[in-house]
């Protein structure tokens, strides 16, 4: 958890200056404009671009990119996040199954346009769907991309065989009609798809970020990459879909997507607002308690932990407070629901483009980073996983430093790697205060250990004493605006 605590000063300016230098360097001289991104994610990976090609800071990145032509196809693969599987989340293609592909079943010919297909698995999943519903031949699928790496591999369709099982289970959680593997072949550690799903599928560049229209669709997906853009750009990019749907055309963004931030999206209208599927033209949940068994009593555990941490969350609370819980579920309601039980406060996930306020209880949500701009608003990322996780501690932690500085009251509990290790030491380095829970209290050691052995704390304690010394820090910020972290580990 993490409250205002102080003003800050003497902030490190020099990253930021160097990633503002880098972002103009790539639109001055190669023409692709990152200007419009979500700033807290577009540093994380220009950060990591950086380390990946060997360059000692973001100084040393630009001035290679700026000489070297050949060096930006790997920058562009790296700075975009092909991070995806087949039939993700399950529940929407199950709804264009049913709801979406029959009005599409009248159109004589179906143009479909998915844009930032990354590495392809989504383009594939729809085709199967397609093939089933027998709608295939007569649709043409736009798959586009601004990186051509990706591109590549979308076309060749190949995948690590590891991923096989996952993306078995989804497809039949899909509504797949066979198995998976009627529509790949398997050799050594890849999985090749069915060459004939690429029939009716051109790839082609498209950049979303100052392109225009690149068809005229029945359908257009673009999912999980409106998350990593400025409210201008995502309302750039939904005004350029507008225009590109055909009358009575269907929209489908990522589960974590919202567009009520965007004056172009007025003309939408929602088919499932809960899933992002919109015709042409976001709810956060809040929760009340309810029984838990079997995994709830495991869940109820970090409830607790949380709650107790927090004060027992009795009264009224001055301060937002945001939590990470690597729980390894895919649906965090149940959480929300003990958390809320146990507290009597609000409790809901943490949506894009959000502020949190006083009194509310934010839980990220599963399967997503949670980060903090700097105007103090959420913003979600699928960025890959960090110490095996995705929420992660770090990242959450990282990304509210850099908002609130010396303000900043960072809690971690227990936990089973070393996630929040690295968030801890930016925080204490910001100005924040840290308290971690003494290792021989938590139930698994692994996570407040890493972080004391690494970044140390202001405060190292049982769970039990962890109240009386937070609270101090957030009463003093009341009526003030502030964010707690209160991440329970697995």
């Amino acid at each position: 958890m993490a409250a205002e605590i102080g003003s800050g000063t003497g902030r490190d300016d020099i990253d930021d200056i160097e990633v503002d230098a880098f972002v103009q360097a790539m639109a001055r001289r190669h023409g692709y404009d990152f200007s419009g991104y979500a700033p807290s994610s577009l540093k994380r990976r220009v950060l990591q671009v950086a380390q990946a090609l060997d360059a000692a800071h973001v100084g040393e990145l630009t001035a290679r990119v700026l000489r070297d032509d050949a060096l930006v196809p790997q920058v562009i693969a790296r700075l975009s996040v092909p991070v995806s599987e087949m039939f993700r989340n399950p529940a929407v293609f199950r709804k264009l199954r049913d709801e979406v592909f029959p009005v599409l079943a009248s159109y004589p010919q179906i143009n479909i346009w998915q844009a930032g297909c990354a590495h392809g698995q989504e383009v594939y999943s729809l085709a199967i769907l397609l093939k089933e519903a027998g709608l295939y031949e007569r649709c043409q699928i736009y798959a586009t991309d601004f990186s051509d790496e990706a591109l590549a591999r979308a076309q060749e369709g190949i995948f690590p065989i590891r991923e096989a099982r996952l993306y078995s289970e989804n497809y039949l959680a899909a509504g797949g009609r066979h198995t998976l593997s009627h529509y790949y072949h398997a050799r050594y550690d890849f999985m090749k798809l069915d060459a004939r799903l690429k029939e009716r599928v051109t790839f082609a560049n498209h950049n979303l970020v100052c392109d225009g229209v690149f068809c005229e669709a029945q359908l257009i997906l673009c999912r999980n990459v409106l998350i990593y853009f400025s409210d201008a750009l995502q309302d750039r990019v939904l005004g350029l879909f507008r225009d590109s749907l055909a009358r009575g055309g269907f929209l489908c963004l990522g589960n974590r997507e919202s567009i009520r931030f965007a004056p172009s999206a007025r003309g939408f209208v929602p088919l499932d607002a809960e899933l992002r599927l919109y015709r042409n033209a976001g709810r956060h949940r809040e929760y009340a308690a309810a029984p838990a068994g079997g995994r709830g009593r495991l869940l109820g555990r970090w409830a607790g932990g949380a709650a107790s941490a927090a004060g027992g969350l009795s009264g009224p609370l001055p301060v937002p407070m945001v939590l990470v819980c690597h729980s390894g579920s895919e649906d965090m309601r149940l959480f929300c629901e003990l958390l809320a039980g146990r507290s009597g406060l609000p409790v809901r996930e943490a949506e894009e483009r959000q502020a949190p306020q006083p009194g509310q209880v934010y839980v990220a949500p599963s399967g997503y980073h949670l980060l903090v701009e700097h105007d103090r608003r959420f913003a979600l990322s699928v960025d890959p996983r960090v110490a095996f996780s995705r929420p992660s501690i770090d990242v959450l932690f990282e990304s509210a430093a850099e908002a609130w500085r010396a303000r900043l009251l960072a809690v971690l509990l227990t936990g089973a790697n070393a996630d929040g290790a690295h968030g801890c030491l930016r925080v204490r380095r910001l100005g924040g205060r840290v308290i971690v829970q003494e290792p021989g209290t938590a139930q698994v050691p692994t996570m407040p250990a890493a972080a004391l052995e690494l970044a140390g704390a202001d405060h190292c304690l049982p769970l039990s004493d962890i109240p009386p010394c937070w609270k101090p820090y957030a009463n003093d910020q009341a009526g003030r605006p502030a964010a707690s972290q209160d991440p329970g580990g697995r």
